[in-house]
């Protein structure tokens, strides 16, 4: 008579407590990137990290109008924009008329004379400067819409070369040994952008970047940046942190002196270091409509980098933002896309496909009124077993839940796909603070592997996931 023997089932039980704040990870595939760690993620932030936050809205600013199509300012106190035909400003309660241009995308900037202040705008048709009670057609200026203005000279982009004025003379272009022209012999192609930054004007083309040393014609020098990286978008020329950031072909990049270095995705090598950067949204990058890469548009307010893509073959213009903790080096995505960004006395102000102006940290809600949907989906965890099978005997999460808004967990066994199965919803009928809840789980066992899709309405904050799991580490299936 035989006797079976029967192997006993081990079985390995781990905690683990997740911070769920660290942005998306789309650089490394879903089952290798971390814990804390997004595949995919709309509308979150990392104002409160380590916790995960829902972002900040926006609400209309000013009173409406028709056909907004550019923002500037002035004296980091007005904002200006270009409506149709009509150049205006907001006083505080009214929009104020300057003068009249053609309609078309253009650029502000200002330039100061220390007696005078203008506020410039081109198009590449009008070429016009306000001085705060006169507009003064710049008649003698280039036909550019890629222009900046640096220690008493106005430079403006054409085709290779580099145009300016005589100093402190924004409309003088002739006069010989003080106004002049300084040819990019390798430019790569017609000049892409034109930006001030660290005491120099940054040039680019769409595969090269420059920057013009020296203040007059006798000293001006343009010295060759290392790694033919240049720039799709003048208007994604941005500062944040004391940095510049721009958008080309493969990426976000990063410049503050020495070699440009990509911030959309990790990035290291011998010359330039770790750009300390963890995640990324290299899937974003990818999928982006170059037929409308001149569209890309960057704004900044504080730690935070917005760029806003024509994310997706379908996309005919901006309708992503990527957000960059440039401090945190992490990134998250917000589902938004707008055509123009400006920030004056610390308030970030965005321009929508729509002409619609907005404040974009005033409220809690997307347009005044509308609770903000977002959602956050995990990687696909194995507990670091990937032949054992996994079971979930208790997920816990802590959370700040105002009244108002909901919170729901689903959970998938596969690895991508939109196959997710609720858990949870809570509603609460009063405020929730730091309320901490067990999720019933009895459908995640024997799973090779599972994620999980939190997601909600409202202002929301999730400040730790601890799961209790038990992975059968003799597993033969």
């Amino acid at each position: 008579m035989w006797i079976t023997q029967w192997t006993p089932i081990q079985y390995k039980k781990n905690t683990v407590t997740i911070e769920m704040g660290d942005g998306i990870n789309t650089f490394r595939p879903p089952l290798s990137i971390a814990d804390s760690e997004a595949t995919d993620m709309r509308n979150v932030n990392s104002s409160k990290y380590p916790a995960l936050n829902v972002r900040n809205g926006k609400t209309a600013y000013g009173t409406a109008l028709s056909a907004i199509s550019n923002l500037g300012q002035r004296n980091n106190q007005y904002i200006h924009i270009i409506d149709g035909t009509s150049w205006q400003y907001w006083s505080g309660t009214v929009w104020t008329p300057v003068g009249t241009v053609t309609a078309g995308i253009g650029l502000f900037n200002e330039f100061t004379t220390g007696t005078t202040k203008y506020t410039i705008f081109s198009n590449g048709v009008d070429r016009k400067a306000f001085d705060g009670t006169n507009v003064i057609d710049l008649t003698n200026a280039p036909l550019s819409k890629i222009f900046t203005a640096h220690k008493g000279r106005l430079y403006f982009a054409l085709n290779n070369t580099v145009v300016f004025c005589a100093y402190n003379s924004i409309n003088d272009y002739s006069t010989i040994n003080d106004s002049g022209v300084n040819i990019v012999t390798d430019s790569r192609g017609s000049l892409t952008g034109l930006f001030t930054f660290n005491d120099k004007v940054v040039v680019f083309s769409e595969f090269s970047m420059k920057e013009l040393y020296g203040k007059n014609p006798d000293t001006f020098e343009l010295v060759d940046i290392l790694g033919n990286i240049g720039c799709i978008s003048n208007r994604s020329i941005c500062t944040c942190g004391r940095k510049l950031y721009w958008m080309w072909y493969d990426g976000i990049y990063e410049y503050f002196g020495a070699k440009p270095t990509k911030v959309s995705e990790p990035f290291s090598d011998s010359e330039s270091g770790d750009n300390g950067v963890k995640g990324g949204v290299t899937t974003f990058i990818k999928n982006i409509n170059m037929t409308y890469k001149t569209g890309i548009v960057s704004g900044s307010i504080g730690d935070y980098l917005f760029t806003s893509i024509p994310y997706g073959s379908s996309a005919t213009g901006n309708n992503l933002t990527l957000v960059f903790d440039v401090k945190l080096r992490k990134w998250y995505v917000r589902d938004e896309g707008f055509v123009d960004f400006e920030t004056i006395n610390n308030v970030l102000y965005g321009l929508d496909k729509n002409g619609k102006l907005w404040d974009m940290v005033a409220t809690n809600t997307k347009d005044g009124t509308t609770a903000i949907d977002w959602y956050f989906i995990t990687k696909a965890f194995n507990e670091g077993t990937p032949s054992a099978k996994v079971t979930v005997t208790e997920i816990w999460v802590t959370f700040d839940l105002p009244i108002g808004s909901t919170f729901s967990i689903d959970y998938s066994q596969s690895i991508d796909g939109a196959d997710f199965v609720n858990l949870i919803t809570l509603t609460p009928s009063a405020d929730e603070q730091g309320q901490r809840i067990q999720l019933p789980i009895t459908s995640l066992q024997n799973m090779n592997w599972y994620r999980l899709k939190l997601y909600g309405t409202g202002p929301c904050t999730i400040f730790y996931l601890e799961k209790k799991v038990r992975v059968k580490i003799n597993n033969t299936v």
